[in-house]
């Protein structure tokens, strides 16, 4: 019984500081979520947070494909270019570049405290 009450403030925690901290707009009904809903359609996952995912991706998926695989990313963190960021369990951030939300220019891992970071795709040849 202990247990199942520290599983349930676990969950009250974290729902509630995702909210706080605005980390996930699946939280907030935002118009990126909308706008991610609607580009990944009504087979969209939950968010994936395992870089194995990620590291499955091949070169010529589209933005759409990666959504219906790895589910809603958190934010779009770029100015230009749109850069989706994946918030990965347990550390590190998944960052997803693409000009027109079609064609994915690149993915990169980011190991939390660390400024380098990890191509994932393109891959090198």
């Amino acid at each position: 019984m202990k247990t199942v009450r520290q599983f349930i403030v676990f969950l009250l925690l974290s729902f509630g500081v995702a909210t706080v901290c605005g980390r996930s707009p699946q939280f907030g009904g935002t118009e990126f979520y909308e706008r991610m809903r609607q580009l990944a359609g009504p087979t969209a996952p939950g968010t994936v947070r395992d870089l194995k995912a990620f590291h499955a991706v091949s070169e010529g998926t589209s933005i759409p494909d990666l959504l219906r695989r790895v589910g809603i990313p958190d934010i779009d963190v770029g100015s230009g270019l749109h850069v989706y960021e994946y918030l990965l369990i347990p550390e590190g951030r998944i960052r997803v570049g693409t000009r027109d939300d079609n064609n994915i220019l690149y993915i990169d891992y980011l190991p939390d405290g660390v400024s380098e970071p990890k191509r994932i795709l393109p891959r090198s040849r």
